[in-house]
């Protein structure tokens, strides 16, 4: 019988290996899961490419659109033409028609795919650029190798326009490590990003070709795409807390009509229809540098498979709800407890679940311990050796923690108590 977890695990660690974003990570290797499930009794690598043109007949008739079929090419071409080394030539003429609509700016998790989805190291790196800092193209073009300011933290893209600082864009640490194996492999010397010829100044034309393909490649057809990224850069700051007027103040945009233009997109066309004295406001955000520290705790996991908990509870944590960002931080602890104990294999774990609990269903997948309790999982783990006893024991008060916060009650926990409590569940994630 073929285990699915197992090749789960294999799967990501392949996505992993090239850095792919966790979000990409997860939508590609459900993808091929859902093949792999269709053809059950068929080992994944030996399914042929006449039965995979059949599965995505099956998923154009299931009415799918063109870019979530699209996204299952990228994912099987990857799987067998570049992991195991087939030769399969899928047939694009079998995607669904593509439906047009107006896109003004993209997800979070659209932009990271973009860029995973990129092979060539310079494209991918202007793609980021663009997006990372909210760039045009002739801003992109006209940077130079010295107006990259590294050495001191935050890391800056200064930005000029007839020799005048226009201003400082902030540098992702993602695309710094993107920008560094690009030095490797071109050494720009006038511009950094440089044409075929040393010293050549990469054109408007070139960059627009290939963020336009970036786009086409996971099934995303528009007009201006540079603009979309620009856009989207500028709601994603908003979602983050930063007020649009700063956010126009920073990309130097003045004048009113684009400010309203920004303004409707962001926030659509607002009308005052209500009193504050008929509403209730709720709490503040919490803007304490030591939650950006935690972000970067739980970025150090390296897409482990239970980050995403870990950001929902950063996300609660940012605007004062403590009690379900605690909730979402135990979440995480127990899903890597569970793939622990999956490591360990199914008959050791339903050995020490009978040895605590005769009788007890067994554990077959990891949706069974949602049949157990917390208590019971983490004496589990005790047995096979994933944890000592004073880690259960500790474990154990944090769980206390998480039952208060999780059921009605007058407790109500203060942030640094709720800050300990996930520095606890991401140092345990450290585990080996």
């Amino acid at each position: 019988m073929t285990d699915f977890n197992k090749i789960l695990v294999e799967l990501q660690s392949y996505f992993k290996l090239r850095n792919y974003q966790e979000t990409t990570i997860s939508l590609y290797s459900n993808w091929l899961l859902g093949l792999f499930k269709f053809y059950p009794t068929i080992e994944p690598v030996e399914i042929t490419e006449s039965q995979i043109h059949s599965y995505i007949t099956i998923l154009v008739n299931r009415k799918l659109s063109y870019s979530s079929v699209n996204q299952f090419f990228q994912a099987a071409d990857f799987y067998y033409n570049h992991i195991n080394r087939k030769d399969y030539r899928f047939n694009k003429r079998l995607l669904p028609r593509k439906t047009e609509k107006i896109i003004e700016t993209l997800t979070q998790e659209q932009v990271f795919l973009i860029i995973d989805n990129i092979q060539n190291i310079k494209h991918k790196t202007i793609v980021a650029l663009l997006y990372s800092c909210g760039l045009e193209i002739n801003e992109l073009i006209n940077i130079k190798p010295s107006d990259v300011k590294s050495k001191n933290k935050p890391a800056r893209l200064v930005l000029h326009n007839n020799n005048q600082i226009v201003r400082q864009a902030i540098l992702s640490q993602k695309v710094l490590i993107l920008m560094r194996e690009y030095w490797i492999h071109f050494k720009p010397k006038t511009w950094l990003i440089e044409g075929q010829k040393e010293g050549m100044q990469f054109s408007f034309t070139s960059v627009r070709k290939i963020v336009q393909k970036a786009f086409e490649d996971v099934g995303l057809t528009m007009d201006s795409e540079v603009k979309v990224l620009k856009r989207s850069y500028i709601r994603h700051l908003v979602e983050l807390g930063v007020p649009l007027i700063v956010i126009m103040g920073h990309l130097d945009i003045k004048s009113k009509e684009s400010i309203e233009r920004y303004t409707r997109l962001i926030h659509g066309d607002f009308e005052v229809n209500f009193s504050p004295y008929d509403k209730l406001i709720g709490k503040d955000e919490i803007k304490e540098p030591e939650i950006d520290d935690l972000e970067k705790l739980v970025f150090s996991l390296q897409n482990k498979d239970e980050i995403g908990y870990l950001v929902e509870a950063i996300s609660c944590f940012r605007v004062g709800a403590l009690r379900a960002g605690i909730v979402f931080s135990w979440a995480a602890a127990a899903r890597f407890l569970q793939n622990k104990c999956i490591e360990k294999g199914y008959k050791q774990i339903n050995a020490a679940l009978q040895k605590l609990n005769p009788g007890a269903k067994q554990i077959k997948m990891v949706e069974d311990f949602e049949t157990i309790k917390d208590l019971t999982l983490l004496s589990i783990a005790l047995e096979l050796s994933i944890i000592s006893k004073h880690q259960k024991s500790q474990l154990e008060n944090n769980l206390d923690l998480r039952n208060h916060c999780g059921h009605p009650s007058s407790y109500c926990p203060e942030i640094n108590k709720a800050k300990a409590f996930l520095e606890d569940m991401v140092n345990l994630m450290k585990l080996k």
